[in-house]
C-alpha cells in the first residue's frame, strides 16, 4: 500500500479501496462536467486533497460565450475560454485529473457510484457533483 500524501495545504490523502476489481480506481468525488462551476468543485476537493476526477465531454457552455459578466473578479467581462483555462490549470495544479468522457449512466450499487461512460469506461467515486450546466 502507498505512503499517504501530504498535501500543499497540509490535510494528508487517505488510501481508497476499490470496487469492481484491480482495474476500476476510486476517487474521493468525481465531477461530471468541467465549466466554472465543476471546476471551482475541482479545485476545492483537490486542495483538500481528496483524488478528484472531473470527467466532461469538451463542450462546456462557457466555451461558447463570447463575454460573461457572470465571473466574480471581472465586473468588465471575460470570454467564457480566458475564464476555462486558467481554472483548468489551476485545478489540475493541485492533482484534479480531467478526462474528456461523456458520461452516460451513474449507479450506486454498494456505497460508492459507478460511472460509465459511452464507451464502457468506468469509474469509481465516493460522491459525485454533477455541474452539467443543464
Amino acid at each position: 500500500m502507498a505512503e499517504p500524501k501530504t498535501c500543499q495545504c497540509g490535510f494528508t490523502q487517505t488510501s481508497l479501496r476499490t470496487v469492481g476489481g484491480p482495474n476500476i480506481e476510486t476517487y474521493d468525488i468525481a465531477i461530471v462536467g468541467a465549466g466554472p462551476a465543476g471546476l471551482s468543485a475541482a479545485l476545492y476537493s483537490a486542495r483538500y486533497c481528496r483524488r478528484t476526477l472531473v470527467l466532461h465531454d469538451g463542450t462546456a457552455r462557457a466555451s461558447r460565450i463570447p463575454l460573461t459578466h457572470n465571473a466574480p473578479g471581472f465586473d468588465a467581462g471575460i470570454a467564457g475560454t480566458d475564464l476555462l483555462e486558467p481554472m483548468t490549470r489551476h485545478a489540475q495544479k493541485f492533482g484534479a485529473q480531467l478526462v474528456k468522457a461523456r458520461v452516460l449512466k451513474l449507479t450506486a450499487p454498494e456505497s460508492q457510484f459507478l460511472l460509465e461512460d459511452e464507451k464502457g469506461a468506468i469509474w469509481s467515486a465516493r460522491a459525485v457533483i454533477l455541474a452539467t450546466a443543464l
